[in-house]
């Protein structure tokens, strides 16, 4: 990262693990690689590097919300001594840009992606869409094989990390171009959705026109639809 503060100051680095919560998870592991760095009036570039220890035999909560963190401290009281490097109590203005966090031994330039590229990045982990008008189409070009149960396809603008799930709210249902029917249920398509572009099944109560293209679509403003490639 590149740092600087309004007179010669320290900061101190800090990881920590927190295994979240949910179930029996471990307690956080905090102070890990704790240094000060002496920062002064001007721009300069600083390097840390941490060895992180092993989560073996350490229990993960069920809430998915488990993280390695990385704190920057500008302050600390001595209740937070072994977490700051004695870094003290301070004041001051301190300014930073272009933090970077990597795997290796080896810092690397930092990365300044375009906002087209930020997004596509972005996206291999998650595509969200929120409707902003009625009627409002996220997939089409399927058919309806029964009254209850209809197929669309979805190309996805990314390639995504893995096939992803989804999760959505609001309503969303099948038409025909004549016929709206609510969903009751929509998920993906095994063995025949990948990476690129999933195959949904849509699932009705009933009152599909059987053999007519159909396309997924939204019923009102706000409704929500995810696709998720989180990895473990």
């Amino acid at each position: 990262f590149w740092a600087k503060a309004d007179a010669a100051k320290n900061i101190a680095v800090e990881f920590e693990q927190a295994f979240g919560t949910g179930g029996s998870p471990s307690a956080n592991v905090t102070g890990i690689g704790s240094q000060k760095i002496a920062l002064t009036t001007g721009w300069k570039r600083y390097t840390v590097t941490v060895s992180i220890p092993s989560i073996t035999g350490k229990t993960i909560g069920t809430n998915n919300n488990d993280r390695l963190g990385v704190m920057l401290w500008m302050d600390a009281g001595s209740t937070f001594n072994a977490r700051s490097a004695t870094l003290g109590q301070q004041s001051g203005t301190f300014e930073f840009w272009g933090l970077q966090l990597e795997q290796g031994a080896t810092a690397t330039d930092f990365e300044r992606m375009s906002p087209e590229e930020d997004l596509r990045q972005q996206q291999r982990y998650l595509y969200a869409r929120t409707s902003t008008s009625a009627s409002e189409c996220l997939g089409h070009g399927g058919w309806a094989t029964s009254g209850t149960i209809g197929n669309v396809g979805v190309v996805l603008p990314v390639t995504m990390r893995g096939t992803p799930t989804v999760s959505y709210t609001g309503n969303w249902g099948l038409s025909d171009g004549v016929t709206y029917v609510a969903a009751t249920g929509i998920t993906v398509l095994a063995g025949q959705s990948q990476p690129s572009h999933v195959v949904l099944q849509v699932t009705v109560a009933a009152g599909l026109a059987t053999f007519r293209p159909h396309r997924l679509e939204t019923a009102a403003v706000g409704a929500t639809f995810a696709f998720t490639a989180e990895l473990g």
